[in-house]
């Protein structure tokens, strides 16, 4: 994780993922002009940063079985999209590093030759969640929370709901050990155990 100085925060905002093979884009089904090299390594990386665009997820029609109307509506807001040209810049001078030369040839996506509008549409069309989107029932109390801190729904007695759809705002990391932190959480009350710490030592077991 790096900060590249682009929000007040002073946590990381570029997170850094080194791949020792050629990997496609987030997206799936996209062609790209160059095709995927046989060998090589990938250098990808994520907007640490709360995003400022906001999707959607709403019903296509009152059957049940019909699927829902997804839009992610990713760079909705162009700063999202500033600051992934940064983060690309970023992966670029990590992947032209001296120590990376003996197992570089050329940089094949975007690719060197490739100018500012054409890096803004490579990004569009290669950029998504890699199985991390959150938040589309919020916990919280405010009339647009789908459940309370104890992960009940609202209005809807003996229903909870322990995955990533219950963060208000996605975390600055992988998503899964927050995911499975929820879910223990949720079995716990679900089978009545006491919302008291468990303070016992952590003891191996004994195989």
């Amino acid at each position: 994780m790096l900060r590249t100085g682009r929000f007040d925060s002073a946590a990381p905002d570029v997170y850094l993922m080194m791949f020792d093979m050629p990997a496609p884009p987030a997206t799936i089904g996209v062609d790209f002009a160059v095709p995927l090299p046989v060998t090589g390594y990938t250098i990808a990386f994520a907007h640490q940063a709360p995003p400022a665009s906001r999707g959607s997820i709403t019903l296509a029609s009152a059957d049940p079985d019909a699927p829902a109307v997804i839009d992610p509506r990713y760079y909705a807001e162009d700063d999202d999209l500033k600051a992934m040209l940064a983060y690309l810049d970023v992966a670029r001078s990590v992947g032209e590093a001296d120590a990376l030369s003996p197992w570089r040839e050329c940089e094949v996506w975007p690719g060197r030759h490739v100018d500012a509008n054409g890096l803004r549409d490579y990004l569009r069309r290669s950029s998504g969640t890699s199985y991390h989107p959150v938040g589309t029932c919020r916990m919280g109390s405010g009339s647009l929370a789908v459940v309370g801190s104890d992960l009940r729904v609202h209005g809807i007695d003996g229903l909870r709901i322990a995955d990533a759809s219950v963060m208000p705002e996605i975390i600055s990391a992988n998503t899964n050990a927050t995911v499975v932190a929820s879910a223990e959480r949720a079995s716990e009350w679900i089978i009545g155990r006491s919302n008291e710490p468990d303070h016992r030592p952590f003891r191996q077991p004994v195989r």
